[in-house]
């Protein structure tokens, strides 16, 4: 999608007459954006003709977040691999500590 031969990441929710218009009958505001230093999340807008500050909090969403069960299957993943890799990791060490106690009791006999 080009406009004006520019590449246009994202289409507009609204065009600029619509958002014209919705300022002038009252349905929408218009203010100066100001973002946080403190939080990247938050930050305030100063509506122009009112002394209240807006604020805006964004949400960031993780793998956790938006699908529940994709992340109790990835949380049963995890706990099987754990559980695998300790299984493993605890059987090669008694085959290797059983290996050595025979081989120490041949070496005495």
């Amino acid at each position: 999608m080009t406009d004006g031969g520019k590449k246009v990441l994202f289409p507009d929710h609204l065009t600029s007459a619509q958002i014209q218009s919705g300022i002038k009958s009252g349905r929408y505001k218009q203010g100066a954006f100001q973002a946080s230093r403190e939080n990247y999340r938050e930050a305030y807008i100063n509506v122009h003709g009112e002394e209240k500050q807006v604020s805006v909090r964004a949400q960031l969403f993780s793998l956790f977040t938006p699908f529940p069960l994709f992340s109790l299957f990835f949380l049963f993943n995890i706990c099987f691999y754990l559980f695998l890799f300790y299984f493993v990791f605890f059987f090669t060490f008694l085959c290797v500590s059983f290996a050595v106690r025979v081989n120490l009791y041949n070496s005495a006999t």
